[in-house]
């Protein structure tokens, strides 16, 4: 653009149509030239919003990290008596399990909804709200056989 304007300016070109395409087109130059200014100047002034934004960032981020840091030590306490509560309780399990009778173990195993049993509640399974029958509530008294619920398939117990 420079080197145009001083040719334009030297007076060299004496032809007027080039002497105005030139003018024309070192004006359309310096258009396009502040153009390319004004958005330089929008980029420059979002870059430093973003970076006044990283740095808020960063601190809260430095904040969160400490925080974590600092909350760490407790949360492995917890885990650590979670699992270690956990395991009591699966060995409570593993022990209840074995004091079944082999023929209830068989059918819990065979039930796929879990809990797989329901108490009997007012002749009517706790979990899905159907009536036993009488021959089942009977059976149930008795102690006899593993009695499951026609609807549900839950083994029942008595409350």
């Amino acid at each position: 653009m420079k080197a145009r304007e001083k040719e334009l300016m030297s007076g060299r070109i004496r032809n007027p149509t080039e002497l105005m395409q030139m003018s024309e087109e070192v004006g359309h130059m310096k258009a396009r030239l502040g153009e390319e200014e004004e958005q330089e100047l929008l980029v420059m002034e979002d870059v430093e919003s973003n970076q006044e934004s990283i740095r808020q960032l960063e601190g809260e981020l430095e904040k969160v990290q400490a925080a974590a840091e600092s909350a760490a030590p407790e949360l492995s306490r917890t885990l650590e008596r979670d699992r270690a509560e956990l395991a009591e309780v699966e060995a409570e399990r593993d022990r209840l399990w074995e004091q079944l009778p082999p023929d209830y173990r068989s059918a819990v195993s065979r039930i796929r909804v879990r809990p797989a049993a329901s108490e009997v509640v007012g002749g009517q399974c706790s979990a899905c709200r159907v009536q036993v029958t009488s021959s089942g509530m009977q059976q149930l008294r008795r102690g006899d056989d593993v009695v499951t619920c026609d609807n549900c398939g839950r083994v029942l117990v008595m409350a």
